[in-house]
């Protein structure tokens, strides 16, 4: 039900400036590296053991291989921006303001709405 209300969450001029015709929430692999994916090769070369990459990111990884260590449970939330190719080069911060923010703000209120509920 989430979903349903993405749009709500921001204005129709942010997602016309942002091209958000229909956004989602997915789950599925995300490959994590050092480096920003702005070349529609590179990207396509991301497919590790046949695996369909969703999405690229740089600091995933990161966290992962800390709470794997110290054996504790996480979950990594991102709001994809662009699509690793031609549109990867928009104002990075006016969509972190503008779009990023109500969308993680959304998908956290309703993980902890979800989780209260199930815990009941």
């Amino acid at each position: 039900h989430f979903v349903k209300h993405f749009h709500d969450l921001i204005p129709k001029s942010d997602r016309d400036t942002f091209a958000l015709s229909n956004p989602k929430v997915v789950v599925g692999t995300i490959a994590s590296g050092d480096q920003f994916v702005a070349d529609p090769a590179t990207r396509d070369t991301l497919h590790p053991e046949g695996e369909n990459v969703l999405a690229v990111e740089m600091e995933g990884a990161a966290v992962a291989q800390v709470c794997e260590e110290h054996e504790k449970p996480y979950l990594i939330i991102r709001t994809i921006s662009d699509d690793a190719g031609s549109s990867a080069h928009i104002d990075f911060q006016a969509f972190v303001k503008n779009v990023a923010s109500h969308y993680s703000e959304g998908i956290v209120s309703e993980l902890v709405h979800h989780m209260a509920t199930e815990t009941v």
